[in-house]
C-alpha cells in the first residue's frame, strides 16, 4: 500500500526539478521504499522533463501536465496519486534530509493537513525578489504541505479558475479553515526555496490584481469602508517599508518599488 504521494508540478524547470529529486532521494529509497510514490506532472512544452526522468530517476512517475496553470497540474498529479497522503512540492524547492520523516511522524496525530516549513538559501539582496517564506505556520504555500487525499477531493482541490497563478493555495487555506479542517505546522518539514527576480511592469500587474479581484469576490464579496481603510493603512506601511528596503539594497529593483506602490494603490480600490 502506498502511504505518500509526492506530487512535483513542474515547467521548463529541469535542472532545479533535477536538484529537488535528488534531494528527495536523500530522504528516501527509490527503490527499497514501496510507500512512497513521486509524481512529476509536466506543463513544459513537449513534456521536457520526461526525458530527464526516464534517465536520472527511472523510479519517478512522469504525467504531461493539462497545460492550465498549476493549480490544474497540482489538481492532475493528485488524480493520478493513489497515497493516503499527497505532499505538494516545487520543481524549485529542496527538501532538507528530514523533510519527509517529519511528515510522517506526524501522520497519525489526529491532524489532516500538515503544514511545512519554508526558508530560502541567503538573504534578499534587492527589493525585486520574492519567496514563499513560511517561518512560523499560518501560510499553506502550495511549494510544501501535506494533507489526506480524501480530504484533498472533499475540499474541492485547488480552484483552477483563478486567472493568474497567485492567490490559488491561499483560497484553498481559507476553505480548510471554514470547514475546520485540523492543520498543523511541522516546522521540521523544511524546504529551501529560492528567491525569485521579479521583473515589473511586464503585463502580470492586471492579472495579479485579477486575481486578487477574484479571490475577494469569492470570500469578501461586500468590501466596504473598512477593508478600503485597512488597504489604505496597508499602502502606507508597505511603501515605508519598501523605502526602508531600497535604501538597504541601494536602489536595486526600484521599478519593482513602484509597481508595488501602483499595486497596493489599485487593491484600495478592487
Amino acid at each position: 500500500m502506498i502511504l505518500v504521494s509526492v506530487v512535483i508540478p513542474t515547467y521548463k524547470r529541469n535542472r532545479d526539478l533535477t536538484l529537488c529529486l535528488k534531494a528527495i532521494g536523500k530522504n528516501i529509497s527509490f527503490n527499497l521504499n514501496e510507500n512512497v510514490e513521486i509524481i512529476v506532472t509536466d506543463d513544459s512544452p513537449n513534456g521536457a522533463a520526461k526525458e530527464l526522468i526516464a534517465s536520472s530517476f527511472p523510479t519517478v512517475q512522469w504525467t504531461k501536465g493539462p497545460g492550465k496553470g498549476p493549480a490544474a497540474n497540482r489538481n492532475h498529479g493528485a488524480s493520478l496519486a493513489k497515497g493516503e497522503w499527497l505532499i505538494f512540492l516545487d520543481d524549485d524547492c529542496i527538501p532538507t534530509q528530514d523533510w519527509l520523516i517529519a511528515y510522517q511522524d506526524k501522520f497519525n496525530n489526529g491532524f489532516q493537513v500538515l503544514e511545512g516549513r519554508t526558508v530560502t538559501d541567503r538573504v534578499q539582496i534587492r527589493l525585486n525578489e520574492e519567496a514563499p517564506i513560511n517561518e512560523e505556520g499560518g501560510n499553506l504555500w502550495s511549494c510544501n504541505f501535506a494533507i489526506k487525499s480524501d480530504v484533498f477531493f472533499e475540499m474541492g482541490m485547488f480552484d483552477e479558475h483563478f486567472p493568474y497563478a497567485a492567490m490559488e493555495d491561499t483560497d484553498f487555506y481559507v476553505r480548510l479553515l471554514q470547514a475546520k479542517r485540523k492543520i498543523l505546522f511541522t516546522p521540521n518539514a523544511l524546504v529551501v526555496h529560492p528567491w525569485r527576480v521579479i521583473t515589473p511592469f511586464n503585463g502580470g500587474l492586471q492579472k495579479r490584481l485579477n486575481s486578487q479581484k477574484y479571490f475577494l469576490d469569492k470570500h469578501l464579496p461586500n468590501r466596504n469602508i473598512s477593508f478600503r481603510w485597512a488597504r489604505s493603512k496597508m499602502l502606507i506601511l508597505s511603501t515605508c517599508q519598501d523605502i526602508y528596503k531600497l535604501i538597504q539594497f541601494k536602489g536595486r529593483g526600484a521599478l519593482y518599488f513602484l509597481e508595488r506602490v501602483y499595486f497596493n494603490w489599485r487593491m484600495i480600490f478592487i
